[in-house]
């Protein structure tokens, strides 16, 4: 009976229900397949675009940064979130004789470029200074490799702390449970020997 269908429906010129859904199936993961590739590779394409985009357009910022520290590098830079906001740019690694920090801030007016203030712990008045140190007595910057390791590890401790803390627990717990409870004695061996007699 199905083959007199398909055969009259190739005389007709008509394509069978299951043939018909087979094409579409097929169709449709051609399209998706399309879609995929396409996604992906404009997808890399536009995260290099963005990439370098945002590095030109905070080029001439750290240019400028560079030209009043040659010996920093560029380390942190904080975009303007408004038209009317500034640029800032941090540097590591700055050569100041005399000075333990070695990070240097400007923020800079984002369109003309000009410097509108610096943050140097070599400059500026005792409160300006004692403000510059926070950061870097907390990160650890101001003593290095050696104090961002020290800074890591004091932070790793608060978790390792409480989850030995709560281990030691449960073994108390345990212990506790564990041991045989003692039945309380009415009457001690020399309570009934001191006893008055009668």
């Amino acid at each position: 009976m199905k083959s007199n269908v398909n055969h009259a429906n190739s005389v007709t010129g008509q394509q069978s229900p299951n043939l018909r859904l087979s094409h579409l199936k097929t169709r449709r993961k051609n399209w998706l397949g399309v879609h995929i590739w396409l996604g992906l590779s404009l997808g890399l394409l536009l995260s290099i675009y963005g990439i370098t985009g945002s590095i030109l357009v905070f080029h001439e910022a750290v240019a400028i940064a560079m030209q009043r520290y040659p010996t920093g590098r560029p380390h942190f830079i904080y975009g303007a979130s408004t038209p009317t906001k500034t640029y800032t740019v941090c540097q590591n690694g700055v050569d100041a004789p005399g000075s333990l920090l070695q990070r240097r801030c400007m923020v800079m007016d984002r369109y003309s470029g000009k410097i509108l203030d610096v943050d140097d712990p070599t400059i500026g008045t005792a409160g300006e200074v004692f403000t510059q140190w926070q950061w870097p007595l907390h990160s650890g910057q101001a003593f290095g490799m050696t104090g961002r390791v020290l800074v890591f590890l004091s932070g790793l401790a608060c978790p390792v702390l409480f989850i030995t803390g709560v281990i030691r627990w449960q073994q108390k717990r345990r212990a506790k449970k564990s041991k045989p409870r003692k039945k309380p004695e009415l009457y001690s061996k020399r309570s009934i020997y001191k006893q008055p007699i009668a």
